[in-house]
């Protein structure tokens, strides 16, 4: 079965995705490719959809305050121009971080820090995907929280059901998942 291949941004995403995709999908195949950051992501990716063979392609990019629709269309047009329509590209809202305070509890426990839900607590707060920086929010109320390191702490932890997360974004890129997962038993 080929994978399922994901050009990521950064690191930390591959070690989230490599943790917490398993518990998900047990039967899934996929590879992570990641990046140093957006420039070399976005070089990268006409090489990469060119010459690999792999039936399905996920971009995840961080949009960092841009403009999601003009982000993602920009991407798109990237990938039809190297011949790759059909892949597939998902925009994290507004860094990964953002996805983990999308379960605050989880969060919370997992660091033992009652100030995440006391900020969730707040109603302008309530959108994880909202929340600018949210990299920075976690090391102020988590000082010792760091990005490869949380990624395989709240991995492990995050809920299966995905439909529990509160971050919209995730969702999205989950259910993106779960469908092309069902396409790939088909193949």
């Amino acid at each position: 079965m080929m994978p399922l291949v994901f050009l990521l941004e950064e690191p930390s995403m591959q070690v989230f995705l490599e943790t917490y995709l398993p518990l998900c999908f047990n039967t899934l195949h996929f590879r992570c490719i990641p990046h140093e950051g957006k420039s070399d992501l976005e070089k990268s990716i006409p090489r990469k959809l060119k010459s690999w063979n792999e039936p399905f392609f996920i971009i995840v990019r961080d949009n960092d305050g841009s403009d999601c629709n003009v982000l993602k269309q920009r991407l798109l047009h990237i990938c039809r121009s190297a011949g790759r329509p059909d892949s597939k590209v998902r925009i994290v809202c507004q860094a990964l971080e953002a996805w983990y305070l999308g379960v605050p509890a989880v969060v919370a426990e997992e660091y033992q820090c009652e100030g995440i839900l006391k900020f969730f607590r707040k109603p302008k707060n309530v959108d994880p995907d909202t929340i600018r920086e949210p990299d920075k929010l976690l090391q102020r109320l988590i000082p010792e929280f760091r990005k490869l390191e949380g990624a395989e702490r709240i991995g492990k932890r995050m809920p299966t059901d995905f439909s529990k997360n509160n971050s919209h974004s995730f969702r999205v890129f989950m259910k993106t998942i779960d469908d092309l997962q069902n396409i790939v038993k088909g193949v």
